[in-house]
């Protein structure tokens, strides 16, 4: 501002950057100020402060929008083709001077602030790490993680996902050069010129590596395979982790994948490509004095201002590594009838234009899929609800999960990650009446007690009980035929009335639960046994012999969770002393018979879509000799296919394993001390 000869004042400014101009200001009659324009000036281009890259999210503050208060904005850039950027958008608000703008790959932008490190979120909230003493420096951070040094002279790592109160997650005596890539957090090592990785999830050190440098280095950056070091300001290198070599590098760059940029002292970009042993050539425009500059180290490309503060956006042309999960959370465990889902989260090396998870049951067979474009930076998040296609529940227990990506350059879909979740609350396996995925062992009392065993595989018995049952009462282990998502039991009675008593996922059925009488009549069937579906509907059905023909009989179940007349489907089965429903053995999707012989030999009878059996396959001869029991009890090994127990005259139990294609291995020694019980089912 400055005084005119005739006593006004003249001043430079404007509503925007578009309105600059030289205005007087005078006072009018009532003494009130007015600004009228003298002389327009060119617009002023508005600075362009700390820009940052990560995962394809440009950032960078300013005061484009005339607010008191620099703003961090962001931009989306095109992943494939030019780095076309997209809308902009103010994140936050910035009220510290030189925050160090820091991009953390997963689409936030982290930066100091007071006694932690701050990072906007999308939904308009901030995630705020603390530490005990005010920071110093901002000294890397990736993901969820940020390493800090403090007034107090210690350095801090923080989680920016830490709700618990303290957000910290390492605390180090020492203030050293630290570089964050995910959770793995790379430091000097013990030797001089070495460098080892920390795992901020294990707690984990890995061996050192030797960098050559002969010097403790006093900054560290890292990218995947790539650590880029620097020795105070006497030489600085790139250890490549994968080829187990030193490329040498300029000092005061900043690490990519792939390629080290530096700024020279006239203002001009040189780009140092580590896959051409470090070979170096100009990368700004020609003739550009580059003030401010930035490197996308999750795949993207280079920005740079010029005086007129234009933002250039620039791929290096280097080929970048194949997608890699670079930090992920992945649930465990997902709940189809309630509102939890399998949620993930994967941190990748670098954006991609779409991903899918197929999900696949123990059989390997693949029961539902998600796809999606959507993203934040480099970072996806899939979630999968227990359903398939067309919007059923599919069956519970243990899944396989598949993660997939295209990274949209041309390479194709690559398999990126993989694990297993339980999934619980959906269409129960064979013979699991808890709901955790596992089948269950029943035993019966003379006491009149019902037991439903879970049996570990080193011999550990979790079980649930439930007393007061007529001791005459015989028990039939079923799968789910009310439709509620629970297997049901049924129970013949001394008359040989036959009752469906329901399910309710939660261990033992009681005496005193819901029940359907289903059938009378049922004294006249030595065996009862349910091997599954039979007939293709997916409800179960139940084998029943005749005591006196040994015919046997197929009822199959009906929608209303009740059993269809009797169909005769074999006859003279007088030969065998054990009939066991086992479910699916060989994974064709429908129920299987085993019948053992009284000379030991022990028979597979594969079920079809049509209330019928195949003819029997032998498994075993001389098998069971000395058994009491036979039971077929669904998946008890948690390898996802059906196992067999067996009860010794001893009280010993066993189990032999499925083998997932109709077979079983060798018996295993469970537990002992069963003989008290009248049965085992």
């Amino acid at each position: 501002m400055a005084m005119a000869p005739d006593g006004s004042a003249l001043a430079v400014g404007g509503t925007s950057a578009g309105d600059w101009a030289v205005r007087r200001i005078t006072a009018t009659a009532d003494g009130a100020p007015t600004v009228t324009p003298v002389k327009a000036l060119p617009p002023v281009p508005a600075r362009i402060d700390q820009p940052v890259l990560g995962g394809g999210r440009l950032g960078y503050a300013t005061t484009a929008d005339a607010n008191a208060l620099p703003g961090l904005y962001e931009h989306d850039l095109a992943v494939t083709g030019a780095p076309t950027p997209g809308l902009r958008t103010l994140r936050h608000r910035l009220v510290e001077d030189a925050p160090q703008l820091t991009a953390l790959g997963d689409g936030r932008t982290a930066y100091r602030s007071g006694q932690g490190v701050s990072s906007p979120n999308g939904d308009g909230g901030v995630r705020w790490t603390h530490t005990p003493s005010p920071l110093t420096s901002l000294v890397s951070a990736s993901g969820r993680y940020a390493v800090v040094n403090a007034e107090d002279g210690k350095q801090y790592v923080t989680d920016f996902e830490d709700f618990n109160g303290s957000s910290e997650v390492l605390t180090r005596p020492r203030q050293t050069a630290a570089a964050l890539w995910g959770s793995t957090l790379w430091k000097p090592a013990a030797a001089t010129g070495s460098i080892d990785s920390y795992d901020l999830k294990t707690g984990r050190t890995t061996p050192a590596v030797n960098t050559g440098s002969g010097c403790v280095p006093s900054a560290l950056q890292a990218v995947g395979r790539w650590l880029y070091w620097e020795c105070a300001t006497t030489k600085a290198g790139v250890f490549d982790l994968t080829a187990k070599k030193n490329i040498a590098a300029p000092l005061g760059g900043k690490l990519g994948d792939g390629f080290v940029v530096t700024r020279t002292a006239d203002g001009r970009l040189r780009l140092t490509d580590l896959l051409q042993d470090g070979a170096t050539a100009d990368f700004s425009a020609p003739g550009v004095t580059v003030g401010n500059w930035a490197v996308d180290a999750y795949g993207g490309p280079v920005a740079y201002t010029d005086p007129e503060q234009r933002i250039h956006l620039k791929p290096t042309g280097i080929a970048r590594q194949a997608t890699t999960v670079v930090e992920s959370e992945v649930d465990g465990t997902a709940r189809a009838s309630g509102n939890t889902p399998w949620n993930a989260r994967f941190l990748l090396s670098r954006p991609v234009t779409r991903w899918t998870v197929a999900f696949t049951d123990n059989r390997g067979r693949t029961v539902a899929t998600r796809t999606g474009t959507a993203r934040e930076g480099a970072q996806i998040a899939p979630s999968w609800d227990g359903k398939d296609a067309k919007g059923d529940i599919v069956n519970g227990g243990r899944h396989t999960w598949t993660l997939s990506t295209d990274a949209g350059d041309g390479t194709g879909v690559r398999k990126t990650a993989s694990g297993t979740l339980y999934l619980y609350g959906a269409k129960t396996p064979h013979r699991d009446y808890d709901g955790d995925g596992y089948g269950d062992v029943m035993t019966f009392t003379t006491g009149g007690t019902l037991h439903t065993h879970q049996l570990g595989t080193n011999g550990s018995d979790s079980r649930t009980q439930s007393g007061g049952w007529p001791t005459a009462s015989t028990f039939v282990p079923y799968g789910d035929l009310t439709g509620d998502r629970c297997n049901d039991v049924l129970v013949r009675d001394a008359t040989g009335a036959l009752d469906r008593y329901d399910g309710s996922c939660a261990g033992a059925v009681k005496p005193a639960g819901p029940r359907t009488r289903i059938g009378t009549g049922y004294w006249q069937y030595n065996a009862l046994t349910s091997p599954g579906d039979l007939t293709g509907d997916g409800r179960p059905d139940l084998i029943a012999r005749h005591h006196t023909t040994s015919d046997v009989f197929l009822f199959a179940a009906k929608a209303d969770g009740r059993l269809a007349a009797p169909v005769k489907i074999r006859s003279n089965w007088k030969a065998y002393t054990h009939l066991v429903g086992a479910g699916d053995l060989n994974g064709d999707g429908h129920g299987d018979l085993l019948a053992r012989s009284a000379a030991g030999e022990l028979f597979r009878y594969d079920g079809t879509a049509a209330g019928q059996f195949k003819e029997r396959v032998l498994l075993f001869t001389k098998w069971g000799i000395g058994y009491k029991e036979i039971a077929g009890v669904g998946d008890v090994s948690g390898d996802g296919r059906p196992d067999l127990i067996v009860r010794d005259t001893a009280g010993g139990v066993f189990r032999n394993e499925g083998d997932g294609k109709g077979g079983f291995g060798a018996r295993r020694a469970l537990t002992t001390g069963w003989q008290g019980y009248k049965s085992l089912f």
